[in-house]
């Protein structure tokens, strides 16, 4: 029977990386490869040529085998991991290649009689420069990822961390043998979780549906689309979120800026503010898009859930699809709907700044002198002068007077909102998803890592509440007023507490003569 030619991988196989453990890292102290060695098995031939490899500062890859009749490698080429022609490597994203036809070869072959593999040829020749030693860490080679390190980064992550985080616990555990980049534990955790570029619903659902059984103060909705059985959306409240909302419901913000997995559903979370002074979620939502459809299912589920008891100021940006959601869903029940004023800010300035020129700096000065204007008429006099003064700029500005009493802040003067005029409540507490979520993240462990998010802002507040109550507060006047808000009121609403009334001591009272 004729001897049969075949090809194996690019790469070295795993079976020749297990073989290693077979030899020490001191069997040889310097190697050299001559016609003429022997080896005892392929393995210690391949395994021989890698640590050669290494030595020198370079890769291999398995190249052609030829085997006997009876089916068993009788011949083996290894042949440096830059040999073969870039111009057959490019794919149609045109991304570089490592290949320049490096003649690096060397080839062993087994003698039947003995059983031993010898070195029949060799070409040591290079025509590329050989990795440093400071880089060589970078080499696949050292890259591999070891058992027991793989079972601690499956632990962190079931735990909630991303990617970043389990690196760096890595890097105080294991720091001597910590050679993976970032894309190695990414590459790993991808891989493990076996994440479906189509995402199944019933997966998702089944994990809303386990958490209701849980507790059945765990609240959710979902979109299912009847032809494809996809999610196109879903809104849920933990009952903790739900306690939140019903003490601190004033003023809710809603960002949708966050893209939370790999399918990239953007991600939207009702934020408020505690009376402790920090960001509360009271919801999460993902959508299939952000069109005014998909707004108003979401926040007519989101009514539904809280019972219809709508929030009192509802502060987003300035989307166009979010504000129709809004005037249908929220403004009916009494809602006062405010725009973030730095949302508007940065688009005067990226609209503005060139048009303007030279007259930029003087704009922007009385357009914020307009801002501080505190009553209606005496805001709208300066607007219009604005419009006037300011020609090239009037065409964007009768573009916000479409919605002018929604961010003019003379519109919301008698308006509590908590401290707050921009969506950067809600922007903080993306920022604290995004700690327990990235890219590797499936949906159906996503409420997991969305549950860790909160257990940790309840955490927070447990915290502050044990700091406030281990420490004396300092009256700073004889005010019985404020005596009583001291003993009444966390130090974040004391604080503004205490401003306020300072504030009425520095006015001068005057009797009026009637």
């Amino acid at each position: 029977m004729a001897a049969q030619e075949t090809y194996d991988c690019d790469s070295v196989s795993e079976s020749s990386s297990e073989s290693s453990s077979e030899f020490s890292e001191n069997t040889f102290a310097h190697i050299e490869l001559k016609e003429g060695n022997t080896y005892s098995s392929e393995k210690n031939f391949i395994f021989t040529v890698k640590k050669y490899a290494k030595q020198e500062g370079f890769q291999v890859r398995l190249g052609k085998s030829e085997k006997n009749s009876a089916g068993q490698i009788r011949k083996r080429t290894i042949i440096c991991s830059r040999e073969g022609s870039p111009g057959k490597t490019l794919n149609k994203r045109n991304r570089t290649s490592q290949r320049c036809n490096c003649q690096f070869t060397v080839r062993g072959s087994l003698n039947s009689s003995n059983g031993l593999w010898y070195l029949i040829f060799v070409c040591l020749e290079h025509n590329h420069s050989m990795v440093s030693e400071s880089s060589r860490r970078f080499m696949p080679e050292e890259r591999t990822i070891p058992i027991e390190v793989q079972e601690r980064i499956l632990l962190f992550r079931r735990a909630g961390c991303d990617v970043s985080t389990i690196r760096a616990i890595l890097k105080e555990e294991f720091s001597d043998i910590v050679t993976w980049v970032y894309d190695d534990l990414y590459n790993f955790i991808y891989q493990k979780e076996e994440i479906k570029r189509e995402f199944d619903s019933d997966d998702f659902v089944k994990e809303l549906e386990r958490f209701k059984s849980q507790d059945n103060e765990f609240c959710y909705e979902v979109l299912i689309n009847p032809e494809t059985n996809e999610l196109q959306q879903a809104i849920w409240m933990f009952p903790e979120q739900k306690l939140n909302y019903c003490q601190f419901y004033d003023v809710v913000v809603f960002d949708n800026t966050y893209k939370t997995n790999r399918f990239g559903m953007p991600f939207g979370i009702f934020t408020g503010v505690n009376n402790y002074g920090q960001s509360v979620c009271f919801a999460g939502t993902i959508m299939c898009d952000e069109t005014a459809e998909s707004f108003l299912w979401t926040f007519n589920s989101f009514l539904k859930m809280v019972n219809n008891y709508s929030p009192k100021v509802f502060l987003t940006d300035e989307d166009q699809a979010i504000i129709k959601a809004v005037d249908l869903i929220f403004v009916p029940h009494g809602t006062k709907h405010a725009l973030c004023l730095w949302h508007l800010m940065k688009n005067v300035v990226k609209n503005l700044n060139g048009t303007l020129g030279f007259k930029w700096a003087e704009f922007i000065k009385c357009f914020y002198q307009c801002l501080d204007k505190y009553d209606i008429d005496e805001f709208l006099e300066e607007w219009n002068m604005l419009k006037t003064k300011y020609p090239l700029a009037s065409k964007y500005l009768l573009k916000m007077d479409k919605n002018l009493a929604r961010w003019a802040p003379c519109y919301n003067r008698k308006l509590f909102m908590a401290d707050m005029s921009t969506t950067g409540r809600g922007e903080s507490m993306n920022s604290l998803m995004k700690g327990y979520m990235d890219s590797t993240v499936s949906l159906t462990k996503f409420l997991k890592a969305f549950e860790s998010a909160l257990d940790q802002r309840k955490e927070d507040k447990e915290f502050a509440k044990f700091r406030e109550n281990n420490k004396s507060t300092a009256l700073l006047t004889a005010s019985p007023y404020e005596r009583q808000a001291s003993e009444l009121l966390t130090q974040y609403a004391l604080a503004k507490t205490r401003k306020q009334l300072l504030q009425c001591m520095s006015y001068k009272s005057e009797e009026i003569a009637r």
